[in-house]
């Protein structure tokens, strides 16, 4: 890879968001050898994302032969950065995914669960937009709380993120990314489960009163 004369001046500006985005866009357009060498770049520099994606380009073998140990270094360098500068980092989750599956590593529920608890504690619990933009995560945890999940059973929790998974997926779905559509059944057929019963019957309460209140508004109005 040649480095471009802009190139050298982001460098010369340490200017670690303009290497992360082209490594991004080189990794869209499949150009992953290079991608993997503008991230590098970035991470160097202290990004924890482009940390983070080179995690995702040596689990998955994208520009080399795939290397797991490497990968996951890669993903705890990002959950350590994203510690430090605040951010919710899609490493802290894939490092519960990994530990859960147990594909690459020796299964370990217990610390698949602290991954992603610690992913989900960076999320406000206000900021509905955040936990919509990480469907993946909400989805993990909600399966973790379940009675026959990895973590401690807590049904209303569950069914409060399955449906920020839903409405996340959803909205990939919408905007062409495919393969969330099978995620998005799978939380479709958990949210039919009996045990939130409860919980659909107070929404659904929510919602007549909501459009009682809307009605109520109309008449006065007329």
């Amino acid at each position: 890879m040649k480095l471009t004369p802009t190139d050298m001046v982001a460098l010369e500006k340490q200017d670690e968001i303009y290497f992360l985005n082209k490594g991004a866009k080189l990794y869209v357009e499949e150009s992953y050898q290079d991608a993997a060498e503008y991230y590098h770049l970035a991470a160097a520099m202290g990004s924890n994302r482009a940390a983070s994606n080179l995690g995702y380009c040596y689990l998955y073998g994208r520009h080399c032969e795939a290397n797991p140990e490497l990968a996951i270094a890669y993903f705890k360098l990002a959950d350590v950065r994203s510690e430090q500068d605040g951010q919710l980092e899609e490493a802290t989750y894939k490092l519960g995914d990994i530990y859960e599956k147990g594909k690459y590593v020796e299964k370990d529920d217990e610390l698949a669960f602290y991954y992603y608890d610690r992913a989900i504690r960076q999320i406000p619990r206000w900021d509905s937009d955040q936990y919509e933009n990480n469907p993946s995560l909400c989805f993990a945890v909600a399966r973790a709380l379940m009675p026959d999940g990895i973590g401690h059973t807590d049904i209303k929790e569950a069914y409060r993120l399955l449906k920020f998974a839903r409405s996340g997926y959803e909205k990939n779905v919408e905007n062409g990314f495919n393969p969330h559509a099978e995620s998005l059944e799978a939380v479709k057929t958990l949210l039919a489960d009996p045990i939130f019963a409860e919980y659909i019957e107070k929404d659904h309460q929510k919602e007549k009163e909501k459009e009682s209140d809307d009605d109520s508004e109309e008449e006065d109005d007329d």
